[in-house]
């Protein structure tokens, strides 16, 4: 890397660096044939070994040819590319643009959640003006995202582009920023614009709550949060409108699948919920509650829902029972029509020894005896949602200390990261409860370690609440939130 400016590289006269990146160092140039400012981006560090450089300058030039082929508003344009003839450097020419990051930006604190919207509404297009060619732009971040004193966005940096049919990058490889990063990135999987999509997610919780969305103290650690972890909603830490949360939720789902599959259809949802509206594509099912976190909100295939029934008959003695609260279930069935039958031989008793019942009564009485008995109230559910990251271990849940759910833990091994080991396993179990409130608890084994944690919560006739189970491996913490 050199130690001082240089004077000239192409055409191109070097008057200031104005900033570095993990590809390359940008200096402000004036163009000596058309006599304007520009944005010079060029190679930082090349590649020692002839094969490697022959991949790195492809890969450069790939990334200038697919940069110039888009025309949007808000994606900056690209002048010029080649190579200096004297020097051997690599270079691109973007326009110069007055402004500051959105990065710069979040430093300064959270963002209004309008204007957010409103920014990112835009920048969701231009990705998607750029999905349309087959580009996918893999470094989505608030320090690729320039904001114009206009106050329009202007999306940067290419760099590490993927065209199609290209195969500069390799199955395997990892390019971009790991808390940015989709899972299916930090993973090495085949990405397409809906792994942008997550990205640009990530950029929107970080302007609405001024911190990032997946932390941790290293690489491995933030990658293992992007796959297993999802954060707490907006609302949280932020007065946003549910329907932003909503948003949020949707463009950061684990699953390519159940993220928007467009730009547009996440550019509208911005503009709904700037305006007022509900948005429109992200699903009633997805708002989360203010007091639970985003994970889980994507709904699973019903087939995957195991029913544990804690149903209104007695349970044999190996069944964990949740205890009723109805006074109905103190006596049964069987103690209900023993009351009737008792009814029947009295007033039959009072007519037979000629009292002066009257007949309307008698009728009356005679009806209600014959009545069944009021319906029990239908049973409540509650599902159990885990998506953990243990390689082994045990989940048990209790309702009002009767055990309900006993699983194993199993993971899969989803990534290696030298000595780290990525694990991703998920529970999903539902139980029925009596409507009433009930005490919970979960406890979570591994690794030698067994964490518990206490809620409550109320359940009404024939409703369904979830509960998120999550553990903070970093902080080996384990949190119960209802949703």
């Amino acid at each position: 890397m050199r130690s001082s400016l240089p004077t000239q590289i192409g055409r191109y006269t070097i008057e200031a660096e104005v900033g570095r990146g993990t590809m390359g160092i940008v200096y402000r140039a004036k163009d000596t044939l058309l006599a304007r400012t520009v944005a010079l981006k060029t190679v930082a560090a090349f590649p020692a070994a002839a094969e490697d450089a022959a991949g790195f300058e492809r890969r450069f030039l790939n990334e200038a040819r697919a940069a110039a082929a888009l025309s949007h508003p808000n994606i900056v344009a690209v002048h010029d590319f080649g190579s200096d003839p004297a020097t051997g450097t690599l270079f691109m020419a973007l326009e110069f643009l007055h402004g500051e990051t959105l990065e710069a930006v979040a430093r300064r604190g959270p963002l209004e959640w309008a204007p957010a919207c409103r920014i990112l509404a835009r920048v969701a297009r231009a990705l998607h003006a750029a999905h349309a060619t087959g580009i996918v732009h893999r470094d989505v971040k608030p320090a690729n995202i320039m904001l114009l004193p206009s106050g329009e966005p202007k999306v940067m940096d290419f760099g590490i582009a993927k065209v199609p049919a290209s195969e500069l990058t390799r199955a395997g490889e990892v390019f971009g920023t790991p808390s940015n990063m989709s899972p299916e990135q930090a993973l090495g999987d085949a990405l397409d614009g809906r792994s942008d999509l997550f990205s640009l997610g990530t950029v929107l919780y970080q302007l609405l709550t001024g911190r990032r969305a997946f932390t941790g103290e290293n690489l491995p650690k933030i990658l293992a949060a992007v796959v297993n972890q999802t954060p707490a909603p907006p609302s949280r830490s932020a007065a946003v409108p549910a329907g932003v949360d909503q948003v949020v939720a949707m463009a950061l789902a684990k699953s390519p699948s159940d993220r928007y599959q467009t730009g547009e259809a996440m550019a509208e949802d911005l503009d709904d919920v700037v305006a007022g509206r509900a948005p429109r594509h992200a699903s009633a099912a997805r708002t989360p509650a203010h007091d639970h976190p985003l994970a889980g909100l994507l709904d699973a295939p019903q087939a995957a829902v195991a029913t544990i029934a804690i149903n209104r008959r007695p349970a044999p003695p190996s069944t964990a029972r949740v205890p009723s609260r109805s006074p109905l279930r103190r006596f049964g069935v069987p103690g209900a029509f023993a009351a009737g039958l008792l009814l029947i031989v009295v007033v039959g008793w009072k007519l037979s020894a000629g009292r002066a019942v009257a007949p309307t009564h008698v009728k009356n009485a005679s009806a209600a005896a014959r009545a069944p008995a009021a319906p029990e109230p239908a049973p409540a559910r509650m599902t159990i949602d885990f998506e953990h990251h243990m390689r082994s271990g045990g989940l048990k849940v209790w309702v009002d200390d009767a055990l309900v759910l006993d699983r194993p833990l199993e993971g899969r091994l989803v990534e290696k990261f030298g000595r780290v080991r990525l694990y991703k396993g998920r529970i999903l179990e539902t139980v029925e409860v009596t409507p009433a409130r009930h005490a919970v608890r979960a406890e979570v084994a591994w690794d030698g370690k067994v964490r518990t944690a206490h809620t409550a919560a109320t359940f009404r006739p024939d409703s369904s609440r979830t509960l998120d189970v999550e553990v903070l491996r970093v902080l080996n913490d384990l949190t119960l939130e209802w949703r």
